[in-house]
Formats: structure tokens, sequence, C-alpha cells
């Protein structure tokens, strides 16, 4: 029984930046709920609005909605037509505070207004700075990808199972510990790999890119049988190979530093080393943010990639080689 894994989708740049100010706002709200791209209904209408950013405080059924915050990653300010929708748009849903993000500023219209909302608003833009910072202006960043191309499952079955195929995603198996509980062999596979579970792995070069990973992962034997339901009868997987086709792409990527800054602020809250990269002819993203502190130093803060088109990404290493000046 083999399967074989459907590619996924591309992520586009303004949709990544929209997580990168996500990072960026819990990094400066640790004691808050993040969530990027997020439905929240209206108070009254009970419909559905769609917001980039929400900042929560709490735990349900008390947790509060501290902010919203609406990303535009275009080449021009945000003026005051799209500013006004977002104002409406918070007082639809009861949130407490907005915070603007613009890639390319904002119109002074805007900013007039938002002076007379007082603290209800925040204005953020996330742009490169005029004067680039020391510890980043000539950062080299390579980037190191996994790129898994397919994968191929044989399950092996305690009793005699009839011919029978299934997509790698399709979620039919389930353990007796979570009846009604469905999983796919693409789900068991990430979270074996990902917990250290596989046994007898084996690497086998293919060409001078692409090697073939070979490994099993065992259920009955381990005390977790996976059991199969088809046409009325159950089956027990004992165990199942696994071979996938991974790409090794190794690359120095085009870096961009870039400030998140509040206009009422001097000076920039945190910083974002924002790399291209690319796959095929793909464009896919890479950052890296750093949090300053009240000493003036910046605290790293979690990396994050852009999902590739066409292609499921195993692992994916940034290296970033920062120039030391030597001692006089």
């Amino acid at each position: 029984m083999t399967k074989t894994q459907t590619p996924s989708p591309g992520e586009p740049k303004w949709k990544f930046i929209e997580r990168i100010v996500a990072v960026l706002e819990h990094m400066l709200a640790p004691g808050a709920v993040v969530q990027h791209h997020q439905m929240i209904p209206e108070l009254v209408s009970g419909i559905p609005r769609q917001c980039d950013v929400v900042v929560r405080y709490g735990n349900p059924p008390r947790q509060t909605l501290a902010a919203i915050v609406e990303v535009q990653d275009r080449d021009n300010k945000v003026g005051l037509e799209t500013f006004e929708g977002w104002c409406a748009k918070r007082e639809k849903l009861g949130a407490q505070r907005l915070i603007c993000v613009s890639c390319e500023d904002f119109t002074e219209g805007v900013e007039k207004s938002a002076v007379s909302m007082g603290d209800i608003v925040s204005l953020m833009t996330l742009c490169e700075p005029n004067q680039r910072p020391p510890f980043l202006a000539n950062t080299e960043v390579i980037s190191h990808l996994q790129v898994l191309h397919y994968r191929d499952a044989q399950a092996a079955f305690i009793q005699k199972l009839p011919p029978v195929s299934f997509v790698l995603d399709d979620k039919v198996f389930e353990f007796p510990a979570r009846p009604g509980t469905k999983v796919s062999l693409q789900w068991l596979a990430e979270v074996s790999l990902m917990k250290g579970l596989v046994k007898d792995v084996e690497r086998r070069p293919v060409d001078r890119d692409f090697y073939d990973l070979k490994y099993r992962v065992e259920f009955a034997a381990a005390g977790a049988p996976l059991l199969l339901q088809h046409e009325g009868q159950t089956y027990t997987v004992s165990e199942v190979f696994f071979v996938d086709r991974i790409e090794e792409v190794h690359q120095g990527m085009i870096s961009t530093p870039l400030a998140y800054e509040q206009k009422t602020i001097d000076g920039a809250l945190a910083l974002v080393l924002f790399s291209k990269g690319f796959y095929h002819g793909k464009e896919f993203y890479t950052q890296q943010s750093f949090l300053k502190l009240p000493n003036g130093r910046f605290k790293p803060g979690p990396p994050a990639m852009s999902k590739i088109e066409g292609m499921r990404t195993i692992t994916q290493h940034v290296e970033m080689v920062v120039p030391v000046e030597p001692k006089t």
C-alpha cells in the first residue's frame, strides 16, 4: 500500500509579513496570547471579521480582546479610508486597542486622526531604517533546506487485508485509546520523526542533491496498536515502513534589516532581519527578530520561514554570519 504526498501551497510575502508582526507583538507582550489570521465575530451582528493579528489576555471565559492588529504591505502609505475602516472594525469587535502596521508609513491625515484618539490607536511602521544597525549591517544569511519531494509508506497488518490504497494525507487510522479521532500516515510520520520514535533509520544518497531517508514506525510491539476500519472489519497495523525523497538546498540569501517603530516613540522597539531566497525560481522568506531591551541591547526572538510553493519543507536551518571587528 503506497502513499504519495500532495504538494503544499506557497505563502505570499504579505502573509508572511503578518506572521512577522505577530511574532513582534508577542515579543513586546510576552504575557499575552497573540494569534495570526483570526476570525472574530462582531458584538452586535455576530458577523465574523478577519483580523491579521489579535492580542488577548487571560483565559476563557474571562479572556479579553486587548487589541487587533491590521497590517498593510503595499507600495503606498496607509490612507484615511483604510484607517477609518480599521477603526470601525475595532469598535464592532469590542477590542480595547487598534494597532496599525504599515510597511510604507501613513498619510498626514491618518497621523492627525490617530493622535486625536489617544492611547486607543498605535501607528507602527515596519520599514528599512535610515541607518542600518551595526550588528546587522553586514550580516550574511545562509539557508540550509531539506525539502520533502514525496513520501511513500507501506503498512504491515497483523490480519490479512484485501488490496486497498489511500492517499498519504487521508485520515483513516485511529488508536484504541482515542476512538473516533482519525489520523493520517503523513501525520504519523511527521510526529514520529519529531519525537524520535522511528526505527532503523537509513540515509541513502541518490545524487548530489537528493537522498532517500528510510525508516519504520512500530505500533503493536510498542504497545500502541494502530487500527484501520475497512468494509466493516477492523485491522491492526503492526508497523509502517516509510521512504522519504529529500532534496538538500544550500544558498546565500538577500537580507534587509527592518525596524519596528511606533510613531510616538523615538527609536525601534524591535528589529527584524528579513531575508529572501529562491527555490526553483520561486521566492521564499525567512525572518529573525530582535527585541530591544531597556539596556539598549537586543534579544533574539524565534525565527520563521515562509512556506515554499509545491513542496513540504522538512527542516530549515538559517546560519547568520556576523562579522566581528578585530580588537586593537
